[in-house]
């Protein structure tokens, strides 16, 4: 009969070769749950389950049976496990010898343990046999001592059985003296096989090893926490100490700057304003606080604002802008404000905070500078010279600053290609006026005085005759500016020549006619 204390055994030796339920079901080709009902000892296994189970686990079919006398069903619970292994060493056999002749008996489970049929006896040359070399030699000895009437001590030993499997007999001896008065007696040998009982025993020193090292390991990571949550703590109460500093002299700085600061929430309205801000709307902070931020933004811009703000993210936390506000005395002027978003742990704006100016009048400047810029432009269009500035920088270095389109158009070059290369102008100086053209320059640079050559230069594949003035501006740091025109002077040249032909040939006819005095 198949009973719980039997299931408890096969579920011991399943946990011991560190298998679940459900990979030895796997193996004896079964399911977990019919697995779990024989463990639980509520239905009897097949004789084919229980010999497939005893080759997956490594143990004889008797592991599963053997009990003590009185034996009831295992416990449960966390004493299961120890409670059975007080009973893997209950399967014992034994082997006497009579002293005075050397006869030896052999119990039954002697049989079962060196695997031999009832009909062979067994001996101690075959039991040696069984023994591994290391064992068979202390047998042995444990052996003689025996036959001599002496008592050996304990000793283990490992038999070697069919298929190689083997098993762990912890061997006791006892001397018996005999019934009557100068009888010899009998040695004994009691053989326990204590197989289970030491894989049970490695078992629990493995957990009991590794108990401790997560208990090690679990106190130091504890012990460490503690640490670091000692030093957090001391860190936060110094940080927040520092923090609360940090914003009194922050509001005090906040108060005293010219510039205006506003915090305000993720709904636009005002949380904070500093003096300059209310120096600025003609209004208190008391006044101000908790009113939308948006109605100083003219309505126009008020929707690029929104959108503007709302691309702001933590990686990208801030924006520079400027709009149109109307002032308390009804006026229209320029601000700029940089605006900054501020964050939580999760990525959520919490609040955002502006620090702006008053830029209007630079706005006008900016506006005029543009309209004189403007105008000049105009005006260098529509003279008929080519109008350019250069530098010429303290460390050597030359570059154009200005090219206008009259300049492009007499040297034929494209602004963009001049202003990159200065040696493209230099190279349409003729191969014969170079010279005079680099002492020229030269000595405008070394006596800081005006510059002026007119010469001949190839352009287009076409003499053309350019006359170059230009003064200098000399800064303190060594660089120097130069401003000046370029002239096609090629007609002139041209006229000059040819009027200078005219007169030569003038002169030779009056030489030739006779009525010339």
């Amino acid at each position: 009969m198949w009973t719980h204390s039997n299931g408890q055994r096969l579920k011991f030796h399943r946990s011991l070769r560190g298998l679940t339920q459900d990979r030895l079901a796997i193996r004896l080709e079964t399911s977990k749950q019919h697995l779990g009902e024989v463990e639980r000892g509520r239905c009897n296994p097949s004789l084919d389950f229980l010999a497939k189970a005893c080759r997956e686990l490594d143990i004889d079919p008797a592991s599963l049976f053997v009990v003590r006398d009185g034996e009831t069903d295992c416990p449960t619970g966390d004493g299961a496990l120890e409670s059975q292994a007080n009973r893997l060493v209950a399967a014992a056999a034994t082997w006497s010898i009579d002293l005075a002749d050397g006869r030896t008996v052999w119990s039954r489970a002697m049989y079962r343990l060196l695997g031999v049929v009832p009909s062979r006896k067994p001996s101690l040359k075959l039991f040696l046999k069984r023994l591994r070399e290391q064992d068979a030699k202390a047998f042995a000895t444990f052996h003689q001592k025996l036959l001599h009437g002496e008592l050996p001590q304990p000793m283990t030993c490992v038999l070697m059985r069919h298929g190689g499997r083997h098993r762990i007999l912890h061997v006791l001896a006892d001397l018996l003296p005999g019934s009557d008065p100068g009888e010899t007696g009998h040695a004994c040998a009691v053989f326990m096989d204590v197989t289970e009982g030491m894989a049970y025993h490695r078992h629990v020193l493995e957990r009991q090893e590794s108990l401790q090292e997560i208990i090690a390991e679990k106190t130091r990571a504890l012990t460490g926490a503690m640490v670091q949550a000692r030093k957090e703590l001391d860190l936060r109460t110094a940080t927040e100490a520092v923090l609360r500093q940090s914003e009194a002299t922050h509001r005090a700085v906040a108060e005293d700057t010219p510039v205006m600061i506003c915090r305000y929430t993720p709904d636009f309205l005002r949380d904070y304003v500093n003096k300059a801000y209310c120096d600025y709307f003609g209004a208190s902070a008391d006044a101000l606080r908790g009113t939308p931020m948006l109605e100083m933004i003219q309505e126009a811009d008020r929707a690029a604002f929104i959108t503007n703000i709302n691309r702001l993210t933590p990686l990208s936390p801030v924006m520079t802008n400027e709009y149109k506000v109307l002032s308390p005395g009804g006026e229209i002027r320029w601000q700029r404000w940089t605006n900054r978003a501020l964050f939580d742990a999760h990525g959520t704006v919490v609040a955002y905070q502006g620090v702006g100016e008053d830029i209007t009048e630079r706005k006008r400047v900016g506006d005029a500078l543009r309209e004189s810029l403007a105008r000049y432009d105009d005006l260098v269009a529509k003279v008929p010279v080519g109008v350019y500035s250069f530098w010429i920088r303290a460390d050597g270095a030359f570059e154009f600053e200005f090219v206008s389109d009259r300049w492009c158009e007499i040297h034929q070059l494209r602004r963009e290609d001049a202003l990159a290369d200065t040696m493209l102008v230099h190279n349409l100086v003729h191969p014969d006026e170079r010279a005079a053209f680099d002492d020229r320059n030269l000595e405008a640079f070394r006596e800081r005085k005006a510059f002026f050559w007119e010469g001949r230069c190839i352009i287009g594949g076409k003499l053309r005759w350019l006359r170059v003035e230009s003064t200098p501006t000399i800064y303190e740091n060594g660089d120097i500016h130069w401003s000046g025109v370029t002239r096609d002077v090629t007609g002139q040249r041209q006229t000059e020549e040819a009027l200078r032909e005219s007169e030569e040939r003038l002169k030779v006819l009056l030489e030739l006619d006779p009525a010339t005095p």
